[in-house]
């Protein structure tokens, strides 16, 4: 399956939707940004929400959370380094790595050793967006939270 975000689409603040191949909305994306924590929820289209990423504000390093019905489902942490940003995943629901460069948003990311999926920066007609590319047997869901949540640690360390 394939799937668009509009790169504009990160700040929690905002309020988009994750487009599928032809251009209609898949996944609404919702943010609060003036609690304690900064959420930004993932819903299907009535509304029901999937997942939460939650921005952990008084770390040192970059943390992301991904909860889904209210259960913590992976942690992603940015680590600082002189040559390359680096991030680690870490979940309940499998091992995750990720094969690329993040920072470029071109990579691949796999579960348990198998490919799930890949990020790819587009051009398309209404902006610079991501092109997520998803295996069919993932959830689809979990896979658009976690890119989020890369791509805001990544922005994080720079």
């Amino acid at each position: 399956m394939r799937y668009y975000i509009e790169e504009k689409a990160r700040p929690f603040e905002d309020k988009t939707s994750i487009l599928g191949q032809t251009g209609e909305p898949i996944f609404h994306i919702w943010g609060e940004s003036f609690s304690i924590v900064s959420r930004l929820h993932i819903c299907d289209l009535e509304d029901r929400e999937l997942y939460c990423v939650e921005r952990k504000i008084f770390a040192f390093m970059s943390e992301y959370h991904i909860f889904h019905n209210g259960g913590l489902c992976a942690t992603i942490r940015g680590e600082r380094a002189r040559a390359k940003p680096k991030l680690s995943i870490e979940s309940s629901l499998g091992s995750y790595t990720i094969n690329g460069n993040v920072l470029n948003k071109d990579y691949y990311m796999f579960k348990n050793m198998l490919y799930i999926g890949e990020i790819h920066k587009k051009l398309l007609s209404f902006g610079a967006c991501e092109e997520l590319t998803v295996d069919e047997a993932a959830n689809q869901a979990l896979f658009c939270a976690l890119v989020i949540a890369v791509d805001d640690c990544m922005n994080d360390e720079r």
